[in-house]
């Protein structure tokens, strides 16, 4: 199978795998139903190496889908079998050309990240876990406009709201190798997002010009 039709059997896998985590009783398609018992649903048996060869794909159809199923899984998918999957991910998509792609691959990591706080989650490795916020992080400098407001939103929310310590966090959460050449900008824009949102940002400080 290749190109629209990879991407057609992609969403019908999603489909399936919103039913199953749903628990909806209306039967399956036939392809997608799991095999006799203890044979897990194909939608849960793909194997890192053709999730490997779909990330790369050519095709931003193959991609955009795949990164769909991906969210659907990231909803009740063991996180353990997910992680594996963050160096091909950043590798195809942190940079992608295709600016949904792009915005997918936010959301994903988005809700690996939400995941791995819950408790009792499979916490990742080191690894995994600067992966996971090198490629959050990497969102900030989107060369879309609408892409860089949406993390620069997410990143405010994650950040402590006292200036001091948002101050530490600019050289802790906000410092990865990915993000170097632009971190003292982020840093910047994410300390004067607690200017934006004060609520008395407009109060006169000098009555009279200093001049």
């Amino acid at each position: 199978v290749h190109g629209d039709g990879r991407a057609n059997v992609l969403r019908c896998m999603t489909h399936a795998a919103a039913r199953e985590r749903s628990g909806a009783g209306q039967e399956e398609p036939a392809p997608l139903r799991g095999g006799p018992e203890g044979v897990p649903p194909v939608t849960t048996s793909v194997t890192k190496e053709v999730w490997e060869g779909l990330l790369s794909q050519q095709q931003p159809e193959v991609q955009h889908a795949s990164l769909r199923l991906l969210l659907e899984l990231a909803q009740h998918h063991p996180l353990d079998k997910l992680w594996p999957l963050l160096p091909a991910l950043d590798a195809a998509l942190a940079r992608h050309r295709a600016v949904d792609c792009r915005a997918l691959y936010h959301e994903l990591l988005i809700r690996l990240r939400e995941r791995a706080a819950e408790p009792g989650a499979a916490v990742p490795d080191a690894a995994s876990e600067t992966l996971l916020r090198s490629g959050l992080l990497v969102g900030l400098c989107d060369p879309d406009e609408t892409r860089r407001e949406a993390m620069l939103g997410y990143w405010h929310g994650q950040l402590p709201r006292s200036m001091a310590a948002r101050l530490v966090a600019c050289f802790e959460t906000l410092y990865a190798p990915a993000v170097e050449a632009q971190w003292l900008h982020i840093s910047t824009l994410l300390l004067l997002q607690l200017v934006h949102g004060a609520p008395n940002r407009h109060k006169t400080i000098f009555v009279k010009t200093l001049l």
